[in-house]
């Protein structure tokens, strides 16, 4: 999929702004508080309806407006056409729209729009908590295993209530029927984790082979309890009923799982430079849209945003060209080209210079 037409109104110090992007690469110019991460936030606002940058949508609405409104016109990969729309106003109240039709729920966007976001909080992928790698390996099964999504939202709910009984000190039979509605769906998110992350292990090694190939790379898989010992996560749950009732809270399950890349059988953020951390992360992100193209045949949107911090000017090029092999369509910022202007020639792209929230093309 990728976005032909892009329509911004309402967001942050952005003027009201219509551009038409290249199918390849859009590279954003222009001054520090510009605007230029804002068009990548729209841009995230239109395929998840969340904002990369605030947790409350209402701080992402400009000042003495009361809504804001991020409309597209995809291609998708077979060649339809499709429209996108979404809009918030102050008061919580948003329409998404697909085609002209109304959603109740941010995920037809995300189907359609596949979006990998590279921007300061990417580090995060290795040096952050569980939470965050969980989200990267989650955005790669749901893009593949649509029934994915039903069983995580389903485990969600069984393990809020039976967190909720467990606080209220209820007595460990009343935990049953959770505890079975609990191990049905969680089973069922370990075993499409487990299954995507041993295609992606694939994916992963020809993109970091070639990256410092002297060092040895491992992923590691830890499901949210020990699995060695009791394959079945129903063992693991009864075993643990116990300390769950003591403290209060469940301590096993998909809900604190968790994956490690080892660098030569150390923690890589205990061994990676920043710069490397970052193009490790890169190349982490490009394995899944590459992953993503062999499975489903659809692109991902590539969003870049201060690619040039941490990185030189030959790993630049490098994720540039590693991206550009996928055919994806790109939409990278900077202060200036950063010695990219040769490649975006190369691969037809567009550059717009973005100034006091106002875009224009160059």
């Amino acid at each position: 999929m990728q976005l032909s037409r892009l329509q911004i109104e309402g967001v942050r110090n952005l003027e009201p702004l219509t551009i038409s992007p290249s199918s390849t690469v859009n590279l954003l110019t222009g001054p520090n508080g510009s605007g230029k991460t804002s068009i990548l936030e729209a841009i995230a606002l239109l395929a998840s309806g969340r904002s990369f940058r605030s947790a409350r949508l209402a701080g992402v609405i400009q000042h003495q407006q009361n809504s804001m409104t991020v409309f597209g016109r995809c291609i998708s990969d077979a060649g339809d056409d499709h429209s996108l729309g979404v809009r918030r106003d102050k008061n919580g109240d948003t329409l998404v729209r697909i085609n002209g039709q109304s959603y109740s729920s941010f995920s037809p966007l995300a189907q359609l729009l596949a979006i990998q976001l590279i921007h300061q909080d990417s580090f995060s992928l290795l040096d952050g908590g569980p939470v965050f790698r969980r989200k990267f390996v989650d955005w790669g099964v749901f893009h593949v295993e649509h029934q994915f999504v039903i069983n995580w939202q389903q485990m969600q709910k069984a393990l809020k209530q039976r967190n909720a009984l467990l606080k209220a000190g209820t007595a460990a039979e009343q935990l049953d029927i959770w505890d079975n509605e609990l191990v049905r769906h969680a089973q069922a998110v370990h075993l499409a984790r487990e299954q995507w992350l041993e295609t992606y292990q694939t994916f992963f090694h020809q993109a970091v082979d070639g990256y410092l190939s002297e060092r040895q790379w491992r992923l590691e898989y830890y499901p949210g309890w020990n699995n060695k010992q009791h394959p079945d996560f129903s063992d693991a749950l009864l075993e643990s009923r116990p300390r769950d009732i003591r403290y209060r809270q469940s301590h096993v399950g998909p809900h604190r799982a968790d994956i490690r890349l080892l660098v030569d059988n150390k923690p890589a953020k205990d061994v990676l430079s920043r710069g490397q951390m970052k193009m490790i992360i890169c190349l982490m992100k490009i394995a899944q849209a590459k992953l993503l193209e062999q499975t489903t045949e659809r692109q991902c949107i590539f969003l870049l945003d201060d690619l040039g911090a941490e990185l030189d000017a030959a790993n630049r090029e490098l994720v540039m060209r590693e991206i550009g092999s996928l055919k994806s369509q790109i939409f990278l910022t900077g202060v200036d080209d950063f010695g990219l202007a040769e490649l975006l020639k190369e691969q037809g792209g567009q550059m717009f210079h973005v100034e006091h929230g106002r875009v224009r093309p160059v």
